[in-house]
C-alpha cells in the first residue's frame, strides 16, 4: 500500500512539474528551456507509469540493446544533474555579489514589453531611487520581431515611472549579453563613467553576465530582478545551456 501511495505521489509531483514547463507556452514562450523540461519530465512520467513492464523486460532481456540504452540514458541524466548543480551554485553565488556604491548601473535588455523586461526596469527604477547619484546605461538593440530597440523601450518606460532622463544613457546596438557588456563599457568610457557595473538582470542571468563582464575586465555586482514563478523553470533551464555555451564556446 505504501509503495502504491509513493508511486502516486511521485506521479503527481512529476505531473505538476511538467505543467510548470508547459505554462509558458500559453503565453507564447517556447524555447530550449521548456522543451527540455517537457521531454525530461514527460519521459520520467512514462517511465514511472511503465516501470513494472520495464523491470520485467530487463530481467528477461538483459543483453538487449534497449537495456544498454536505458543505462546510457541513466548516466547522461546523472551527468546532467551534476552539471546543473555546479552551475546553480555559481548562479546563486553571483547573485550574492553586491555592487560598489559608485558603480554605473547597466540594465540588460530582453523582449520589449515582456514580464522579464518589466521586472528589470522596475528593479532598476527602485535602485536609482535609492542611489540618486548613479548613472544608468540601458542596453539592448532591436530583435528581428521588435519595432524599436530594447534600450529605447526601457528608457521610455523608466521616464514614465519618474526617472530623471539626465541619468539615463541608451546603448541600442547589442543583440547578446556579450555585446551588452562590450557596448556598455564603450559608452561608460566615452562619458567618463565608472567601469564597475551594477548589473540589473534576472537572478538566473547574473552569472553569465558576470562571465562576459570578466572577459572585458569589468567588475560587477548584482541587482537582481525577480522572475515570475511560472517562467522561472523554463528560463532557468535555458540559462543552463547558455552558461555551457559561454564556458566552452
Amino acid at each position: 500500500m505504501k509503495s502504491h501511495q509513493l508511486r502516486l505521489f511521485i506521479l503527481g509531483m512529476l505531473s505538476l512539474i511538467l505543467l510548470w514547463f508547459v505554462l509558458p507556452v500559453f503565453g507564447g514562450i517556447l524555447n530550449i528551456g521548456n522543451i527540455t523540461g517537457v521531454l525530461l519530465f514527460g519521459g520520467l512520467l512514462l517511465f514511472i507509469v511503465n516501470l513494472h513492464k520495464i523491470r520485467t523486460y530487463i530481467k528477461m532481456n538483459q543483453r538487449s540493446p534497449l537495456v544498454f540504452l536505458l543505462i546510457a540514458i541513466k548516466m547522461i541524466l546523472i551527468l546532467a544533474i551534476l552539471t546543473a548543480m555546479v552551475e546553480s551554485f555559481f548562479m546563486v553565488k553571483a547573485c550574492l555579489v553586491k555592487p560598489e556604491p559608485d558603480s554605473t548601473v547597466v540594465v540588460l535588455g530582453c523582449q520589449n514589453g515582456s514580464k522579464m523586461m518589466l521586472s528589470r526596469v522596475d528593479t532598476a527604477t527602485e535602485y536609482l531611487q535609492d542611489h540618486p547619484n548613479a548613472v544608468c546605461i540601458l542596453s539592448g538593440g532591436a530583435g528581428s520581431d521588435e519595432s524599436e530597440p530594447e534600450a529605447e523601450y526601457m528608457y521610455d518606460w523608466m521616464v514614465r515611472k519618474g526617472v530623471d532622463p539626465s541619468v539615463l544613457l541608451t546603448e541600442s546596438q547589442s543583440t547578446s549579453t556579450r555585446e551588452n557588456m562590450t557596448y556598455s563599457l564603450e559608452l561608460a568610457k566615452e562619458h567618463g563613467l565608472n567601469t564597475d557595473f551594477a548589473v540589473v538582470t534576472n537572478e538566473f542571468h547574473q552569472y553569465r553576465a558576470s562571465l562576459d563582464a570578466k572577459k572585458l575586465g569589468i567588475r560587477t555586482g548584482s541587482v537582481s530582478a525577480d522572475t515570475p514563478w511560472w517562467l522561472f523553470p523554463t528560463f532557468y533551464v535555458r540559462e543552463l545551456y547558455g552558461i555551457l555555451y559561454e564556458v566552452f564556446l
